[in-house]
């Protein structure tokens, strides 16, 4: 089964602020092939791969600490805007019937990175589930270290 993905990646830090984009999407070949998969009694799998699927963000942060005192840690308020489709295209030519699997962030947050390997962050999420429903509303909060 041939299955490609590609992605791009750019990131910038200068003078406290960061920037930082990511695009990525992967193609699957023959989901026909996979919708006619069987076991070994003759009964259908139900595989239902999509073809094509892409997501991409944008992010944009300051550090406020470097205003206010000479130190090595770090206070960043973010923006970030996320785009992610998961059913671009179904395979066999077929469109989604609706954008149950598409979806769009807008992300407001703040990370504290104590050291420059460890960072603790707070998001707030505005979810726009591609016009299925009522934009919704979630809080993240995460622990990250690079070792």
């Amino acid at each position: 089964m041939p299955v490609l993905g590609l992605e791009a990646d750019a990131r910038v830090r200068h003078r406290g602020f960061e920037a930082r984009a990511v695009f990525a999407t992967f193609s699957i070949g023959d989901t026909a092939g996979l919708r006619e998969a069987v076991d070994d009694a003759g009964d259908s799998l139900g595989i239902d791969v999509r073809s094509r699927t892409i997501g991409m963000y944008a992010e944009v942060a300051y550090d406020v600490l470097r205003l206010m005192t000479e130190t090595d840690q770090q206070l960043l308020p973010f923006f970030r805007a996320e785009h992610w489709d998961t059913a671009v295209r179904l395979g066999g030519g077929r469109r989604p019937a609706n954008d149950a699997l598409r979806a769009t962030d807008w992300v407001f947050g703040l990370s504290y990175r104590p050291i420059t390997q460890v960072v603790v962050k707070a998001n707030f999420i505005l979810r726009d589930p591609g016009g299925t429903g009522p934009v919704n509303r979630l809080v993240d909060f995460g622990v990250g270290w690079m070792f």
